[in-house]
């Protein structure tokens, strides 16, 4: 299979974007070309995917040209080499158990560090500030963290995930409201987004129903209702200590 799974609108083709993004495909997948408008990504660069069991995001940085240490807390299920072998860009992909909260990578090693729903997880504040010290650490000055996360959104979130999801009350979802953007102060530039608003909801049948919904809706609703952060955060090139 030839590695280029790419439209010409330079997004890939849908087949690759259910591998990449693999849930709420059209909220999500506003990430990849969020990231490119704001990231300088070049074939050769040095990246670590954090959090990266089913290996999505390394698929597409590896499909970019990307070298990429592809990384979870867990031993890795077979599916996540066969991904990579299916799109011929397994040489560009090695995997290593990490805890990103005690990464074993040497300082300044990445030019690229990129997670997707993986802070919740951490369960606390201080973790995750912890989480996101070693991957400041880990990068390179001017190296970037490319990140898509799901917020607290409101208060019909809130509701809807207590009630249908079995992990919601050990999820500690970034609340921008209460300022949890702090959490990336050291990065010296932050561009940030918001995407989705039903689309938290979207499985089996109900997606065609929130695909419209999400359509119709998009406009009326405010950023700060949207379930999903995009951001790009550059470290700075010159020295600076993360507190």
């Amino acid at each position: 299979m030839n590695e280029k799974r790419h439209n010409d609108n330079g997004l890939p083709d849908r087949e690759a974007l259910r591998d990449i993004i693999r849930w709420d495909i059209d909220n999500w997948s506003r990430a990849l070309p969020f990231w490119e408008k704001n990231a300088e990504l070049r074939p050769g660069m040095k990246a670590l995917g954090v959090g990266e069991r089913e290996g999505g995001l390394s698929l597409w940085l590896a499909l970019k040209g990307l070298d990429v240490i592809c990384t979870e807390y867990t031993e890795f299920p077979e599916a996540t080499a066969l991904l990579h072998k299916k799109y011929n860009i397994a040489h560009r992909v090695t995997y290593q158990r990490e805890d990103v909260c005690h990464l074993s990578f040497g300082d300044a090693r990445f030019d690229v560090v990129i997670l997707k729903s993986m802070l919740g997880a951490l369960q606390t504040k201080e973790r995750q500030r912890k989480a996101v010290a070693e991957i400041y650490r880990v990068l390179k000055p001017g190296g970037v963290l490319l990140l898509a996360e799901n917020t607290e959104a409101t208060l019909f979130h809130r509701v809807i995930r207590k009630k249908f999801a079995k992990w919601a009350s050990r999820w500690r979802y970034l609340s921008l409201k209460k300022g949890d953007l702090d959490l990336f102060d050291a990065f010296s530039e932050k561009k940030t987004a918001t995407a989705g608003f039903w689309g938290f909801m979207a499985k089996g049948p109900l997606i065609p129903v929130i695909r419209i919904a999400e359509r119709i809706s998009a406009p009326f609703v405010p950023k700060a209702w949207n379930y999903i952060l995009f951001a790009v955060f550059k470290k700075p090139t010159h020295t600076f200590h993360y507190k």
